[in-house]
């Protein structure tokens, strides 16, 4: 179209796992952070990529997606726009299937010559054991899900900081907020981007999620922002696999 291109993708699973992973986590208790990871890890419709295409030698990049899903279950059998998007397909309806809608914008117009498609799983993450640390000096060996290799992190520094509300967002002035933070090093040393840490408690002030960075041999994390000092925060180490080679397929 004028605008540029738009693809659909469809990822089949079977009805079987669906079930099976519905049945599991229905009356698991989805409200930490480790449920949640554990269960988009091992949804069989988790379905999260990077695409790009190549018209006529040039790569476009991805500007929007959309995506939901359909299943010949009770609960994911009812939305209309996915029933279409199966029945235009003719998809297999014994079948369960993650369906995405990604669009790639393009300068102008062009009557097209070649086109291919490249698509790039994102790399799965995985919680490790959560562990609770609170001085210099501990060590915690932290297991790997995905290789089962392991690693010890020793705790360098441990302390709580105070953070005002206005240096947070406009509307929390006037509010104190306290985060606890660790300074630890990881040995042996992962890949890099391999391994974070999370607090497994949400924060206070929004989704702050963990400030992660490197300083030298030293990695430094910091909790979920509280009212309160903390005490006896529980770190959750989120273990990410190796990136997988993209795969290209000549549509023209």
């Amino acid at each position: 179209c004028a605008q540029g291109l738009v693809l659909d993708i469809a990822m089949r699973a079977e009805a079987d796992a669906v079930r099976a992973f519905m049945e599991k986590w229905a009356a698991a208790d989805m409200s930490g952070r480790a449920a949640r990871l554990r269960a988009q890890a091992e949804n069989p419709l988790e379905c999260d990529f990077t695409a790009s295409v190549c018209v006529n030698g040039r790569t476009l990049r991805q500007k929007s997606a959309s995506g939901m899903a359909w299943a010949p279950l009770n609960g994911l059998d009812g939305d209309e726009a996915a029933r279409a998007f199966v029945g235009h397909y003719g998809l297999d309806r014994s079948c369960a299937w993650a369906l995405r809608r990604v669009s790639f914008p393009w300068p102008r117009r062009e009557d097209i010559g070649s086109l291919s498609l490249t698509l790039a799983a994102r790399p799965a993450e995985m919680p490790g054991e959560a562990f609770t640390v609170s001085a210099a000096g501990q060590e915690v060996t932290l297991r790997d899900p995905f290789s089962a290799r392991e690693y010890a992190l020793r705790v360098e520094e441990y302390g709580v900081e105070e953070l005002p509300g206005a240096r947070i967002a406009p509307k929390l002035a006037g509010r104190t907020f306290y985060c606890a933070v660790i300074g630890y090093t990881l040995s042996p040393g992962p890949p890099e981007g391999a391994l974070r840490l999370l607090d497994t408690r949400e924060g206070e002030a929004g989704a702050t999620g963990l400030i992660f960075r490197r300083a030298g041999e030293g990695r430094v994390a910091c909790s979920s922002l509280r009212a309160q000092p903390p005490e006896g925060v529980e770190w959750l180490p989120v273990f990410r696999a190796e990136a997988a080679e993209g795969v290209t397929a000549a549509l023209i």
